[in-house]
């Protein structure tokens, strides 16, 4: 069923194409990890793994989805009594089952390796979402072997979004303009943020903590107020958006030429960059919510089963990536670099959505008919 929009230019309702972009996203970032290649005396192949070292972009897609739809639902369920614990249920129910089921099979892995309990201590800091914060990079730098949530750091992010942003946007509810403005305030801030951090050594603060990436979540926000302005400006927003997103396609390209690397950790991907991948996913993003091309795309099945899917493999595929090692050790002890990047990718992709499919058809979905019955 084709999602339109409402007489406030409010996208309700569960839109198909928002799953595929969910999807892309999930696959950016499991290949970012997954792809090896780089390193590969085979020219073609070597190539293929640098440009797969792009697949972190995949969180920045995360961030704006994120920004989007939350500040949509906020903006819509203002007006009604209690919005705030509806919209905190909701969201628990979406992310904390996962999530805190996620630590207990971390901590459960390392027990059984005959880690000492007592080891296990720094997991107050996941519990609370504050693994972003580069105050504790200390306590989380050694962390036993066995299991790995060096990823869970935007997951902290975004949590800490959910906390501040509501009560933040809600001072300007029903003042639109305002808020735009508002979120064009903070998306220069984060910009500058970015920038100061790094000239004081401070990649950690920049890249890894809220108010760095701060500017892709709300790039999100700011699409979900464009689309609810009236008529002439959504059409004046849609006939933009295709040449938003060729001219920020553009300054990427030029980016990636000043730092070649591709890597998020480089001065301009980390600054400039991360700034316009927020413009050019929030452009996508738009984008996919009219019938055309990109829409099409991100509707295709797979593309929606991947989004579907999508939490539970960005916990589960680098959470497991030990087992995955061992059991390709077993599998092949002898292989070489080339064809073990290659088995890896296999071994890690046929379990990583092995268990996010179980995860959510067997545990995530009780969670999901929950949320569903308190409604927006």
């Amino acid at each position: 069923m084709q999602i339109k929009p409402g007489q406030d230019g409010a996208f309700r309702g569960h839109i198909p194409a928002l799953d595929g972009v969910r999807g892309v996203a999930a696959a950016l970032i499991f290949v970012y990890h997954y792809g090896g290649g780089a390193q590969s005396s085979f020219l073609p192949l070597r190539v293929i793994g640098i440009l797969l070292h792009a697949g972190w972009v995949g969180v920045s897609l995360f961030f704006v989805l994120s920004g989007f739809l939350i500040s949509g639902i906020l903006w819509d369920g203002y007006q009604k009594p209690g919005w705030w614990r509806r919209f905190y249920v909701r969201r628990s129910l979406r992310i904390f089952p996962l999530y805190y089921l996620a630590l207990v099979i971390a901590a459960v892995i390392w027990l059984a390796l005959g880690v000492p309990a007592v080891r296990l201590s720094f997991l107050w800091i996941y519990a609370l979402y504050l693994q972003d914060a580069p105050f504790f990079n200390a306590q989380l730098a050694n962390p036993p072997a066995g299991v790995e949530m060096v990823h869970f750091w935007s997951l902290a992010v975004e949590e800490q979004f959910y906390l501040v942003w509501p009560f933040l946007l809600a001072l300007l509810a029903g003042k639109r303009r305002r808020a735009i403005y508002l979120i064009l305030a903070l998306w220069v801030s984060s910009l500058v943020f970015r920038v100061a951090m790094l000239g004081v050594n401070g990649e950690g603060w920049s890249v890894y903590f809220l108010f760095g990436r701060a500017g892709e979540l709300l790039a999100g926000a700011y699409l979900a107020m464009a689309v609810r302005g009236d008529s002439c400006e959504r059409q004046r927003l849609f006939r933009s958006l295709p040449y938003i997103l060729g001219c920020s396609l553009v300054f990427l390209v030029l980016i990636g030429i000043a730092s070649p690397r591709l890597e998020i950790s480089s001065w301009w991907w980390s600054t400039a960059g991360l700034a316009v991948l927020s413009i050019f996913f929030a452009s996508l993003i738009g984008l996919s919510l009219k019938p055309g091309v990109v829409q099409s795309v991100f509707q295709t099945p797979v593309l929606r089963w991947l989004g579907k899917i999508s939490y539970g493999i960005y916990v589960y595929h680098l959470l497991l990536h030990p087992g995955y090692l061992w059991l390709l050790q077993r599998m092949a002890p002898n292989l070489g670099s080339d064809a073990r990047a290659g088995l890896i990718f296999v071994v890690a992709l046929a379990g990583t959505l092995g268990v996010a499919s179980l995860s959510f058809y067997t545990y995530e979905r009780a969670f999901l008919r929950w949320k569903e019955r308190i409604g927006h």
